[in-house]
């Protein structure tokens, strides 16, 4: 590997052929373009068999070196990470342990109890920080140099509680490469099955059968007996085959999971077909995953939460949309709980809702014009797992509309439940597919990929090597505006072990089993930190590398932290019985012509906010079409009301840009 000075990094491995096993030892040089050595640095690396090596410089021009590693040759390959400095020096410790659960309530770590894989730790000192994982037998390893660390077990939700955490270890250099051991044991703060589900698709084609993949989880503290999972689907895909056996009621796919053990996860793969239709390209389609067991336990929380959680619904229902929100906790919902409802990111509505009981629902309906409709709901406060119910609907169309394409896919979309997965994606067509290309959901609003504050961020990474592959490695530095311990590692289209190094680097290792590797994808996601300024940008790119050959760099993608759904202040009102106002052009760059929906009136008139609400233009109406003129309004979202003797007659959106 070539570094940035201009020398050359090599990891060698030297044989002992006089043995029956083979055994090796482990080196890294730096040299210069002839030959000349710069330094040459013995790796006594901890005990076990490593395979599958690459080298990858980081930013302080130290050195970070990742492969395989498993005890025993037939064991579970895992993903090593160690940081070589500058000089060559490695670190000389590693962390190790195990995380399991505490049956006897005694703190401490007993061969008999059961071993918790997948759970996540940070190591911290002053200069640094990384994230490893449990792997299927519940341990961790962690190379370190001397110093102080904070271990912190990073429990995956409120059902859980880790002893001694975080705690601090002080690593020494009197030996090399000594194992520090320091094991987790967790205790239950309640005894039930805690549910997760996930779904995604790398891609969504036009005419084409599409992969999605649904991930479960059981994230609790009990067995999940009688666990089923089920997709519903927009009405333009057509499901095609599943991997597991299923059955279709009422356009919901159902499948029976059985009992899930704790910690236990699995996968569904399903193919959809999309729609062959050139008008439909760029348009919106939602496909949302739930599961059960779907009881939020009422033991372990904090007092303040009053077991009510709102979930959002949404429904094209002819010429109109239909939004719902429902309680489907176990108590009274708070009253005076905030919810907005914007077309193409313009709030059109807000209110607040009442007290709602278990079970039941408020309606809202507005009418289908071809935009894009949201709906944003406050989530009762205290809430395990907070999530905000924010939907979309996209396509809805009343006659003679056009419709607005894409934008449901800009913003997070959530029912507000967490056993829900909502996954949106924008209809393509068939094109050739880049060797890497990486992808983020939400997208954020354009051009500056706007996102609110602490957004999750779903990124995806496809695949499609030249020639079938052994082993594929992506490395992805990930943005310091992310905040770390939300990392989420996600369904993939293959088995692959990942690793958080010094400095943010995201080590992800495909291994081929019994077939070569060929195209596929990998998703993990990570929440902003919270506190970030407007206008903060977070960055992102990531690149492959295939049976150790040289690195290929993704596409860019970035977001911007900002307001995404401007502030309208409009009364809450059926919008049923409303009339859309025509603007031709839109978007206008100087003035625009406004044809009027209905016959025209004395006493009639045309009112123009932006998007605070304010009123930036009035004129009276005196013919079918009237001119609007721009007057040095600046770019950006406007709407246009029609008003008869101060009754609100009709509305339109109008965009000015340059």
């Amino acid at each position: 590997m070539r570094t940035m000075d201009g020398n050359y990094i090599a990891f060698l491995t030297a044989y002992n052929m006089d043995t029956n096993d083979l055994s090796r030892k482990f080196a890294v040089s730096k040299f210069t373009p002839d030959g000349q050595i710069i330094w040459l640095r013995e790796l006594k690396l901890f005990e076990g068999y490593f395979a599958n090596f690459y080298l990858n410089e980081l930013p302080d021009s130290s050195i970070a070196l990742t492969g395989d590693w498993r005890i025993g040759a037939n064991g579970i390959p895992k993903l090593f990470f160690i940081k070589i400095g500058a000089d060559g020096e490695a670190s000389p410790n590693h962390l190790s342990g195990v995380v399991a659960l505490d049956d006897n309530e005694n703190c401490l770590f007993d061969s008999t109890e059961i071993r918790l894989p997948g759970w996540l730790l940070r190591v911290e000192n002053d200069a640094d920080q990384w994230i490893t994982q449990t792997d299927t037998a519940g341990r961790y390893v962690a190379a370190a140099g001397a110093g102080d660390y904070t271990l912190s077990l990073l429990t995956p939700n409120y059902l859980w509680e880790a002893c001694d955490n975080p705690r601090t270890v002080t690593l020494s250099t009197d030996t090399l490469n000594t194992e520090h051991l320091s094991d987790f044991s967790v205790a239950p703060l309640a005894i039930c099955p805690y549910m997760q589900v996930e779904i995604l698709a790398p891609a969504l084609q036009s005419g084409i059968e599409n992969q999605y993949v649904l991930k479960y989880c059981n994230a609790g503290t009990a067995l999940a007996t009688g666990a089923t999972a089920s997709v519903e689907a927009d009405d333009l895909l057509t499901l095609v085959d599943a991997s597991k056996p299923y059955t279709l009621a009422d356009g919901i796919i159902h499948f029976d999971l059985g009992n899930v053990d704790i910690g236990t996860c699995g996968q569904i793969v399903l193919h959809f077909l999309a729609p062959e239709a050139p008008d439909l390209i760029g348009q919106s389609l939602c496909v949302t995953a739930r599961v059960t067991p779907d009881v939020v336990c009422a033991t372990g929380q904090s007092p303040q939460w009053s077991g009510a959680i709102l979930e959002a619904s949404a429904l094209c229902d002819g010429d109109s949309i239909r939004f719902e929100i429902k309680n489907i906790g176990t108590g009274q919902s708070a009253a005076n709980l905030d919810y907005i409802i914007a077309d193409d990111h313009v709030i059109m509505f807000s209110d607040q809702l009442p007290a709602l009981q278990p079970g039941v629902s408020q309606q809202v309906a507005v009418a289908a014009n071809g935009h894009s409709w949201r709906i944003e709901v406050e989530q009762e406060p205290f809430v395990p797992e907070q999530r905000r119910p924010s939907l979309p609907v996209e396509g809805c169309a009343g006659a003679g509309t056009a419709t607005s394409l894409g934008l449901a896919t800009q913003l997070p979309n959530n029912t507000g439940s967490p056993f829900s997965d909502t996954e949106c994606r924008n209809i393509t067509g068939t094109s050739i597919q880049p060797l890497v290309q990486l992808s983020a959901n939400p997208t954020g609003i354009p051009p500056l990929n706007l996102i609110p504050q602490e957004t999750k961020i779903d990124y995806m990474v496809v695949f499609n090597p030249v020639n079938p592959a052994t082993t594929i490695l992506i490395a992805d530095t990930l943005a310091t505006e992310l905040d770390m311990a939300t990392f989420v590692p996600g369904p993939s289209s293959n088995p692959y072990t990942w690793h958080i190094g010094s400095n943010g680097v995201l080590y992800m290792v495909f291994n081929a089993d019994s077939m070569l590797l060929e195209s596929g994808f990998v998703q993990f996601s990570a929440t902003t930190r919270p506190g970030l300024d407007t206008g903060t940008v977070v960055l992102n790119r990531a690149a492959m590398s295939v049976d150790g050959g040289p690195a290929v760099s993704t596409n860019m993608v970035f977001h911007t932290i900002g307001t995404t759904i401007t502030t309208g202040v409009f009364d809450l009102q059926n919008d049923l019985d409303l009339q859309q106002l025509h603007i031709l052009p839109n978007p206008a760059s100087a003035h625009a012509l406004v044809q009027i929906p209905v016959a025209v009136q004395p006493g009639q008139s045309l009112t123009l906010r932006n998007a605070l609400g304010q009123t930036v233009w009035q004129g009276d109406v005196h013919a079918s079409v009237i001119t609007l003129p721009r007057n040095g309004m600046p770019n950006g979202w406007y709407v246009l009301e029609l008003h008869e003797r101060g009754r609100l007659l009709a509305r339109g959106q109008l965009v000015f840009c340059n």
